[in-house]
């Protein structure tokens, strides 16, 4: 799995099927600590609404939701149609409340029937949380997780993983903090797949808020398998 660039400045994303992306932010009490002014977690914040500003420029019809997770996960917004729905999606973020613990494992388990579902939703739910027609077999469906520690629950997060990506999903995992020491290296790397050389992991820690933006405008392009 590679990204689609756009180096020569083009904003027409026009290779690739579709993508349902879900954005996975940490919500657990660390995300208040401000060696990254003023927040770990506002910088999260305004990485996630920079992916979703850039997908929208480049994959207008690909579907974005978010969720945040702490001891549990919780929807923010499911994914809906970022060409149409950027500007919720974006407010949808901005509303991030922090929780205790890091269960990792929630978030996978959470995101996983609304990655795969196959069937067009209810009109009460389209209403709600609209989303394309398109059936997931014609998307790619993907995670982009962002984490500033330690899972912390007796839940195996590996596990949620692996049926994850054996089901066709594409996990991208982020770490962010002072140090690597901060998060488990380890587990992230285990949770994400790889890249087309079937062995780097779709990992990477990032120390700085302007770094985390910059790899989140990448990360809004869509992969190729």
């Amino acid at each position: 799995m590679k990204y689609l660039r756009f180096t020569n400045g083009s904003t027409d994303c026009t290779g690739g099927r579709p993508e349902r992306l879900v954005l996975a932010i940490d919500a657990s009490p660390s995300m208040h600590v401000t060696d990254w002014p003023p927040s770990r977690l506002q910088a999260a914040t305004e990485a996630a609404i920079a992916l979703i500003q850039r997908k929208a420029q480049i994959a207008r019809d690909d579907e974005v939701g978010a969720m945040a997770y702490a001891g549990s996960a919780w929807w923010l917004t499911q994914p809906a149609v970022v060409g149409k729905y950027q500007n919720r999606i974006c407010r949808s973020i901005k509303g991030i409340r922090t929780s205790g613990a890091t269960n990792i494992t929630s978030a996978l388990l959470r995101a996983k029937p609304v990655l795969l579902e196959r069937r067009s939703r209810s009109l009460l739910d389209r209403l709600i949380f609209p989303t394309s027609e398109t059936e997931a077999a014609n998307v790619i469906p993907r995670i982009i997780l962002l984490t500033d520690g330690h899972h912390n629950d007796d839940s195996d997060p590996l596990r949620a993983a692996r049926d994850l990506k054996k089901s066709g999903v594409c996990i991208d995992c982020i770490g962010i903090g002072g140090s690597p020491n901060d998060v488990d290296e380890d587990l992230l790397k285990e949770i994400a797949s790889k890249h087309n050389d079937g062995v780097t992991p779709r990992y990477a820690f990032i120390g700085d808020k302007r770094e985390l933006i910059q790899k989140f405008e990448e990360l809004a392009g869509r992969i190729t398998r």
